[in-house]
Formats: C-alpha cells, sequence, structure tokens
C-alpha cells in the first residue's frame, strides 16, 4: 500500500504514518513513533499534514492527543477534487492553444501508424471531417495489418456519426486502393481516384486544424500539426483533385 499512498501525491513520511496507523489503529503518538522508526517531530509533521487533509482525526484522551484513521472514502473525495482542479486547468490550456497556435507532434517508431490513426480518428470526431490525401501506400496497409480490422471497425463508428470517411487515390495506386480497400468500398470508405498529374510525393490526412505527414512504412514516422492555415490549404487541394476523380470500383 505504501507504493499506491506515494502515487496518490503522499510524502513518504506521511505515507509511512498513515500506514502505520492503519496496522496499529487508534493510538497515542508514541506507537506510531515506535512503528515508524522516525523521529517524534517527524512523525508529529506528518499527522498535522494528514490532519490538513482530513485523513486522520484527532481527540484528547487523558491530556494526550488520540488519533485515529478517517473514512478512507477522503482519498476518493482528494482525487475527485484533484480531476475537478485538472479538467479546469486543461481548459483553460485548450482555450489558449485554439487562438491560431500552431502545435507539432511526431509519432516515431513501431506504433508509430497505430498511435497516429488512433490520434487521427480522435480528431476527426471531434471535426466531423476525415480526408486523406493521396491514399496510403502498399508498406502502410503491410505495415498495419495487425490492428487494420480495428481501425476498420473504429471507422465504422465514424460513419455512424455521421463522418465520411473520404480518401483520394491516385491512378499510380489504384492497384493497392483495390486490393486493400476493395472489400471496405462504401463500409466505411468512399474513394476516389484522381489523374497522377496532381500527385503529391506523400500522403495527408486531414481533420478540421489537425494535419497529419505520413512516411513510407521503411521508417514510420507521422507528423501532426496543428494548422488552421496549412490545413485550409490541403483542404481546397483535396476538394480540387476531388471534383476530377472518378469513383472507385471493385
Amino acid at each position: 500500500m505504501y507504493d499506491t499512498l506515494i502515487s496518490l501525491g503522499f510524502r513518504k513520511n506521511d505515507a509511512l504514518v498513515y500506514l502505520a496507523l492503519v496496522e496499529i489503529g487508534p493510538c497515542f503518538v508514541a506507537p506510531l513513533v515506535k512503528q515508524t522508526k522516525k523521529h517524534r517531530q517527524i512523525v508529529y509533521n506528518s499527522l498535522n499534514a494528514l490532519l490538513e487533509r482530513h485523513l486522520i482525526n484527532v481527540a484528547e484522551k487523558n491530556g494526550k492527543n488520540f488519533y485515529s484513521i478517517a473514512d478512507p472514502q477522503r482519498l476518493l473525495v482528494d482525487l475527485k477534487q484533484k480531476e475537478v482542479v485538472a479538467h479546469s486547468l486543461v481548459q483553460k490550456i485548450e482555450e489558449k492553444q485554439k487562438v491560431g497556435q500552431e502545435q507539432v507532434e511526431v509519432f516515431v517508431g513501431k506504433s508509430s501508424y497505430e498511435r497516429g490513426t488512433a490520434d487521427f480518428r480522435r480528431h476527426a470526431l471531434e471535426a466531423k471531417e476525415y480526408v486523406v490525401v493521396r491514399g496510403e501506400t502498399k508498406g502502410w496497409f503491410e505495415h498495419t495489418r495487425g490492428f487494420f480490422p480495428l481501425h476498420v471497425d473504429e471507422l465504422n463508428k465514424l460513419r455512424r456519426n455521421g463522418v465520411d470517411i473520404m480518401i483520394a487515390f491516385f491512378e499510380h495506386d489504384r492497384a493497392n486502393a483495390i486490393k486493400f480497400l476493395g472489400p471496405h468500398l462504401g463500409n466505411p470508405y468512399i474513394c476516389k481516384i484522381t489523374p497522377d498529374d496532381y500527385k503529391l510525393p506523400h500522403t495527408v490526412w486531414l481533420a478540421g486544424d489537425h494535419v497529419y505527414f505520413v512516411t513510407p512504412a521503411v521508417d514510420p514516422i507521422v507528423v501532426h500539426i496543428k494548422s488552421p492555415y496549412l490545413a485550409g490549404q490541403y483542404r481546397d487541394y483535396f476538394w480540387h483533385i476531388w471534383e476530377k476523380g472518378k469513383m472507385l470500383e471493385k
């Protein structure tokens, strides 16, 4: 329990005194000094700290302070209070970030594609937009084989929440698009094939103000940039090539 108390924000000596009081039960300070093997003043300091947090009780008995554990539910009250404070802080930070401030995040390593797609889906749900410019390459599909079925399931959930899953492939990638997404066309994917004249050298995911650049699977990296300006530029580009494309069929 000591490690758990530490993880909950207890100072080391406070945790020792609290656990000693749990084990001994209601008592004077002397048994706590003996149990913890700490100086009497250190024990008193911890008792005062625990009293301030309303985690223990104190009463007078025979002219001396007599300590006992308060309702353990107080631990949950503390956590809930911290959660409220944390939510308030997060809200204030997010409000400041919304004032046009650009943000950059990089997903690297073997799990970069999985973590990147999960983050993309989250923002797609918020923005009600899931757009891909230059559908993923063959290497991407092979690299994501382990979690791709789960990814498709999550995309179906997005569809049920009113988010269209739109991907603009280029003619060069038609075969891969049919091979890997053929079974899922219309459920959940809406795909078009556009002329190679407009081809980009990289894949771009777009959701609201969030833009993701995806590297080849040889060295998996997903770069996430929150930028209203950049997102607007890629959105215009997507709709330009989307209008010139033709629906992908199996």
